[in-house]
């Protein structure tokens, strides 16, 4: 069945094909699905399913133990395909370890080509880390700024607005404001008093007596 689909031509053969390199990543056949994933991105470069076959080639060779291999084709897909799905979440791995290594600067440049990219869970958390990298940076206002950017941008996630509530608060206190970080903590525990942030938001309250 799959050499049939894989032999015709028609106006869905790019999806097809691309179904045909998914099936065998499901499968756990790896080798030809980073195989005919290559080749498809190969045959069909302008299409819109060529990021993700790069991306399922990229794991598919991971999942061989080919990780020179898989890092080369990340760098493809940056290159080539900067604004796709795929590339923002290869830019939001190495963003976050620049994160946690402590290069906020870096991470900051990183992982706003997330968020200029994407509007999901991984964009909102790589808001939060900006957000966080200027606070360690000691950049108070733009922290605020990013952290405000988290509440407005992302209300659909309410771990991180609470989360960006609680990152306004601590900008607040750095910054001697300490009546508008009490607000900002009191509104945690009034709208999300279930979140892990509440119970936190409730100890610089506790400081703030």
């Amino acid at each position: 069945m799959y050499t049939e689909l894989l032999s015709k031509t028609g106006p869905y053969i790019e999806e097809a094909r691309f179904r045909v390199c998914e099936t065998f990543f499901n499968e756990k056949d790896y080798v030809s699905a980073a195989d005919e994933a290559l080749k498809f991105r190969d045959e069909f470069p302008s299409s819109g399913f060529a990021p993700g076959a790069l991306e399922m080639a990229r794991k598919a060779l991971i999942e061989q133990g080919l990780s020179a291999k898989a890092a080369e084709l990340s760098g493809v897909l940056t290159r080539d395909y900067p604004a796709s799905g795929p590339s923002s979440r290869i830019h939001f791995d190495e963003g976050q370890k620049l994160y946690e290594r402590g290069n906020h600067k870096e991470a900051v440049e990183t992982l706003r080509r997330v968020t200029a990219n994407l509007h999901d869970i991984d964009s909102a958390r790589a808001q939060i880390m900006i957000a966080s990298s200027f606070l360690f940076m000691k950049q108070y206002d733009q922290a605020w700024l990013e952290y405000s950017k988290a509440v407005y941008v992302y209300p659909e996630f309410p771990e991180i607005v609470a989360e960006g509530y609680y990152g306004i608060g601590a900008v607040q206190i750095k910054q001697g404001k300490k009546d508008e970080a009490r607000k900002a903590y009191e509104r945690i525990l009034e709208n999300w008093p279930d979140s892990p942030w509440a119970a936190k938001a409730a100890l610089e309250l506790e400081k703030l007596k």
